[in-house]
């Protein structure tokens, strides 16, 4: 597994979006599973320990507060990641905050953007690389 330190230095550019998977909690939170195939012209290191032999990797973001997306679903080709950010004490967790929702937590603001267009903002508490499968 990666430590949260080292997910800015994943080779996401132009990964391929393969799924996107939602697990609802009894506690009402949720789990968000972002399934990405490594561009095979990027440069990383296989490294099973890191779950990225087979150039496939999956970000779990742990303890969801809100999802935003605008993914569109019908396109000429898999949506490729053009950019993505980590954005601590964002917007988001402020209007949280003012609704007395995530007080004293410490969110972090996800943001992703893809080629056809599609956008995704994951607030969540963390997140880490769980593998492929």
């Amino acid at each position: 597994m990666i430590s949260e330190s080292d997910l800015g230095r994943l080779p996401l550019h132009d990964a391929e979006l393969l799924g996107l998977d939602v697990e609802f909690a009894e506690a009402g939170l949720a789990e968000i599973r972002l399934r990405l195939k490594i561009n095979p012209e990027e440069t990383w290191i296989r490294s099973s320990g890191a779950g990225m032999t087979k150039g496939i990797v999956i970000l779990s973001f742990i303890n969801c507060w809100q999802v935003e997306s605008s993914l569109r679903c019908h396109t000429s080709q898999r949506e490729q990641l053009l950019d993505w950010a980590e954005e601590l004490e964002s917007e988001k967790e402020k209007a949280m905050n003012r609704l007395g929702l995530a007080v004293g937590m410490s969110l972090i603001s996800y943001r992703f953007e893809f080629s056809g267009g599609s956008a995704l903002l994951i607030l969540s508490e963390r997140c880490a690389v769980v593998g492929p499968d």
